[in-house]
């Protein structure tokens, strides 16, 4: 069988962890419409079945596919937001392929290929096109299957030529694939993968900061000769997966929301500035592509055995999972800073009993268990807590019943939730504070004070 790390990368809002929730067909991770929910490196662990070849499909080896959910990038204006980088750079330190996420609806921000102009900025509703760049001698190639609902017209113009072999195939040239399913229609395929001879990601040397990568030794944000002055946090997404020395997807998310036409400009755009090894467009909401997308990643894992039990499907504990749950519900029920200042702790988990045995035929069934959880919601103010409770605490009672019907289904058990609510000022800005909040980090501490109460042999 196959198994690897999947690490997926963008910029805040860019659909991340909507994907792993699809692709593991659980809640792993919260969703909200809010920028920068994620704070922690998230695990979803997809067990892929064997599948034998068919008429109309390939065969297919077994593989457990490991996809960590990282924070998105943005500039760093808190020691959280510098914590929530250094989890994007710990999520590259162990990865055979990254993804790299980016949202079709918006508009993309990146310096000029060459890296000498002011920059460009294109967005979907650009008007035209770049005309396609030759591609050099063994660059390599890119697959481009857009999903279910795609279909070109044309891909004679879509391959790029080398000047030397444009009658004929150029000697060792890489294979490029254009699959696309039906319905998805481009006028014109001509730009669809330009490659710039200046700026297409090349294999790095021995010796590169990536050598220090797989060695765990990744530069962190902050650290001497890191960039600082990107023209934009698209640029400085790039300037990270340019330091990695494995494969590198580019997955244009949203696409339901797009005109299909208009995809074409930014494709473009984007493959001028890295070689991406393909490039798919998805649609997560509506499951567009993940069929593709998960194909594609099987083949480029390598050989190995589980990471995690068969039965598995994240790495995170359940407190850290009512963490954060009860944390979505703040970013439902709040708005301005408050969401961003509130960080929330569970201070007691009172796991239930086993449920009572089954009762007589044609008898009510018997209650559900009961869980006891006590958490802490911190912010930063006086007057994000005020907001945080409500008048007459109408707001924490909102926050409090959300999250319990989302806890409730996560656990399978009744729960009785208990929140409360403390001023800590600048916790952000408190290393020991921020760090206390990594659920790794709180399973350590739980771990040592049960020790401590274990009663010793000579009590």
């Amino acid at each position: 069988m196959k198994s690897g790390f999947v690490a997926i990368l963008g910029r805040p809002n860019a659909g991340k962890s909507t994907l792993l929730n699809a692709l593991t067909g659980e809640k792993v991770a919260i969703v909200s419409a809010k920028p920068q929910t994620t704070r922690n490196r998230i695990a979803g662990v997809v067990e892929v079945a064997a599948r034998k070849k068919g008429p109309l499909q390939p065969a297919q080896e077994a593989a457990q596919i490991v996809f960590v959910d990282t924070p998105g990038v943005h500039k760093p204006g808190s020691h959280l937001d510098r914590r929530m980088l250094q989890e994007v750079y710990e999520a590259l330190e162990t990865r055979d392929l990254v993804l790299v996420l980016m949202d079709a609806t918006r508009r993309v921000q990146l310096e000029e290929a060459a890296g000498t102009g002011a920059g460009e900025e294109i967005g979907t509703d650009a008007s035209e096109v770049s005309p396609v760049s030759k591609a050099r001698p063994g660059a390599l190639g890119i697959s481009l299957e857009p999903p279910a609902g795609f279909t070109f017209e044309s891909t004679e113009s879509a391959v790029p030529q080398d000047p030397a072999s444009v009658d004929g195939e150029a000697a060792g040239a890489p294979s490029i694939s254009l699959e696309a399913p039906a319905g998805f229609n481009f006028e014109s395929t001509e730009s669809a993968l330009p490659q710039d001879p200046a700026s297409v990601g090349e294999a790095p040397a021995a010796g590169t900061r990536v050598a220090a990568l797989k060695a765990g030794k990744v530069a962190g944000p902050g650290r001497k000769n890191e960039r600082t002055n990107w023209a934009s946090e698209d640029e400085f997404l790039f300037g990270l997966i340019r330091k990695v020395d494995c494969p590198v997807f580019l997955l244009l998310t949203k696409i339901d929301l797009v005109p299909k036409d208009q995809l074409l400009p930014l494709i473009d755009t984007l493959t001028k500035h890295f070689s991406f090894a393909q490039v798919i467009p998805v649609s997560a909401r509506k499951r567009d592509g993940l069929d593709i997308l998960v194909r594609k990643i099987i083949d480029v894992l390598p050989t190995g055995e589980r990471y995690y039990p068969k039965d598995q499907y994240t790495d995170q504990p359940q407190r850290f999972m009512v963490a954060e749950l009860i944390r979505e519900s703040i970013l439902v029920e709040t708005g301005e800073e408050v969401p961003y200042a509130a960080a929330v702790v569970i201070e007691r988990f009172e796991e239930a009993e086993p449920p009572a045995p089954p009762r007589k035929k044609n008898q009510p069934p018997a209650r559900l268990p009961l869980t006891r959880i006590a958490a802490a919601i911190y912010c930063e103010r006086d007057g994000q807590k005020a907001i945080l409770i409500g008048k007459g605490g109408a707001k924490l009672k909102e926050i409090g019943t959300g999250a319990r019907r989302q806890i409730e289904s996560l656990l399978g058990t009744r729960v009785y939730l208990e929140l409360h609510v403390i001023v800590e000022p600048g916790w952000r800005e408190s290393k020991g504070f921020v760090e206390s909040l990594d659920w790794r980090n709180q399973l350590e501490r739980l771990a040592g004070e049960q020790v401590s109460k274990k009663p010793s042999d000579d009590d």
